[in-house]
Parts: structure tokens; sequence; C-alpha cells
């Protein structure tokens, strides 16, 4: 999958996650590449799998991103920000999955195809 932000273009790691709730990206990846970052005033309660508070997230948020997932397929969203590990940039959540529903999950990262009426 490819973030696209003005004229710039990132390949990004993306982890479908089946118990997350809200789109994510890293907020390293966010300052390396110039992402428009907003803070809250008021931070918002973002919980870690295990229902602990993330201490890093809930600051920052993007604005509105294209997120391009097949050819000439994209969706725009807000992503929340946080620190994590280096094995993916963005999570992507149920909700999303659910309408866009992926398929071959489990070949090649290449063949993942979003065939659902809403793609």
């Amino acid at each position: 999958m490819t973030l696209v932000h003005n004229l710039s273009e990132h390949r990004v790691r993306v982890l479908l996650d089946t118990g997350s709730q809200i789109p994510v990206v890293s907020l390293y990846k966010a300052r390396e590449w110039n992402l428009p970052v907003q803070r809250r005033t008021e931070p918002r309660l973002i919980l870690a799998f295990n229902k602990t508070p993330d201490e890093a997230g809930g600051q920052y948020f993007t604005d509105y991103l294209v997120l391009r997932h097949q050819e000439n397929h994209c969706t725009r969203l807000s992503f929340e920000l946080t620190d994590m590990d280096d094995e993916c940039d963005v999570i992507l959540p149920q909700w999303w999955m659910a309408q866009h529903q992926p398929s071959n999950l489990f070949g090649r990262p290449e063949e993942i195809a979003f065939e659902s009426v809403y793609c």
C-alpha cells in the first residue's frame, strides 16, 4: 500500500488488525515523511492491545491522507499517531477491513486483493 500526501508517496507496511478500532500510523514515520500533524489540546485515551493506556498515543493525529491500496483505488483517512515497532508503519482497523474485504491474506503481500462492492 502507499500513503500519499501532496506530491509525496510512501510505501507502507500495513498491519490489518481485527482487534483495532482506529487507523494508526507510526509517529516516527509521520515525522520522517513530514505528514500534516495536529496536536490535541486534550489527549484522547488510546488503549494498547493489553488494555493499558498508550502513553505516546492520543496526542497527535494526521489531517486526511490518501491511502492507495490498489492500482486505482484510494481511501481518505485520518490516522492517530503513536510509537510503533519497526515491523509496520500503519495499522488498519476491523471496520476498514469489513468495508474493503481483503482476500488472499495468506499468500504473498502482492496477492492481497480488495474486491468488495465498496472498492
